[in-house]
């Protein structure tokens, strides 16, 4: 098995290998890209693989400790590589020459071997996982899901640089949406854009949000991987714009005891593979619970609207991997804090 690996964007001089642990945290590797040999359709092609102890996967949100899950073998030889199917994208003006790229947790084969070798799945590979769910919903039942995300973020002015109360950007939005105190922020917020499109992230709008310095950019639809691999990449031009302009950033659940948290908002839809371009949308609004409680129109959008419902709680184990997320889940906090859909929410 070769690793899909992609040409560069040109004038690349690093490439950062992206992946993320069992917590949801982003982490990234540093390669120059002379060790990025070509592509596979090219003569001497050697995928690229970089080491990784697998205790890397398991460590805590607050500190470099592991969480040691009964099944982690902490010093057990794996290895990062260019994800599958996963797009290599430039990061754009704010760090000339760096590209992008979602990784795979790989691990070797039986006989020990490396480089091309690591053909198998590290079993707590949280983006391999993904691809399975994925390509396992489609085989069986001929389904797929899209996703789109809100991504919430808060900018923090640098020390000395006018920051207000806990270390916050002195200028910015207080309350949703203010348009009164946008303007200091949209060269940034402006600059996260064309990063974006540089990158071909699909941006369909942004807006401050509840908390001093916080603002929301929403991206377009994809299926689940690929939608996951695009808030990566989406977070890391965030904080790169946000440090060439003098800010740091956070996308912490709760950066401030006294204010609204930051979320990240998963929009899903239910989609029948059915041969058309699109196919059909099975969560699209109707009444098939009745006029009084609308719902989708197809019962098979409704039961996996009902699945998500029923088993939320136990989603917390994979939606809410901080401390700080549950102090963000509290009722009065502009947060999901019931177990209940409405209708008509967007």
């Amino acid at each position: 098995m070769a690793f899909p690996q992609q040409a560069l964007p040109p004038g690349t001089r690093f490439v950062r290998l992206l992946w993320t642990d069992i917590a949801g945290l982003r982490r990234c590797r540093v390669v120059p890209a002379s060790a990025w040999k070509g592509t596979p359709d090219e003569p001497h092609f050697t995928p690229l693989a970089v080491n990784l102890a697998e205790v890397c996967v398991s460590l805590q949100t607050l500190e470099d400790a592991p969480a040691w899950p009964a099944s982690l073998r902490p010093l057990h030889a794996a290895c990062m590589a260019p994800g599958t199917g996963a797009a290599v994208v430039p990061l754009g003006p704010s760090c000339p020459g760096h590209a992008l790229v979602a990784c795979d947790l790989m691990e070797p084969d039986p006989a020990g071997l490396r480089g091309q070798n690591y053909v198998q799945s590290l079993p707590t590979c949280p983006r391999r996982a993904l691809v399975r769910a994925e390509a396992g919903l489609l085989g069986a039942a001929a389904l797929k899901v899209e996703v789109g995300f809100e991504i919430e973020f808060r900018l923090l002015a640098r020390p000395g640089a006018g920051a207000g109360a806990g270390g916050h950007a002195a200028a910015g939005p207080a309350t949703y949406a203010l348009a009164s105190t946008l303007d200091a922020a949209a060269p940034i917020l402006d600059a996260i854009v064309d990063g974006c499109a540089g990158a071909g992230i699909r941006v369909l709008q942004y807006h401050g949000e509840s908390g001093t310095g916080a603002f929301e950019l929403v991206t377009g639809h994809a299926p689940p991987v690929e939608a996951v691999d695009t808030l990566l990449y989406t977070r890391t031009i965030i904080s790169s714009v946000a440090a060439a302009h003098g800010y740091g950033v956070t996308f912490a659940p709760k950066p401030s005891p006294d204010e609204a948290g930051l979320g990240a908002h998963a929009h899903l839809s239910l989609w029948e593979v059915d041969g058309s371009p699109d196919g059909v949308n099975l969560t699209a609004p109707g009444c098939s619970a009745g006029p009084a409680r609308p719902g989708p129109a197809d019962s098979r959008g409704a039961s996996f609207m009902a699945g998500i419902l029923n088993r939320l709680d136990g989603l917390l184990a994979l939606t809410a991997g901080s401390p700080s997320s549950f102090a963000r889940i509290q009722p009065g906090a502009w947060a999901g804090a019931n177990q209940q859909w409405g209708g008509e929410e967007d």
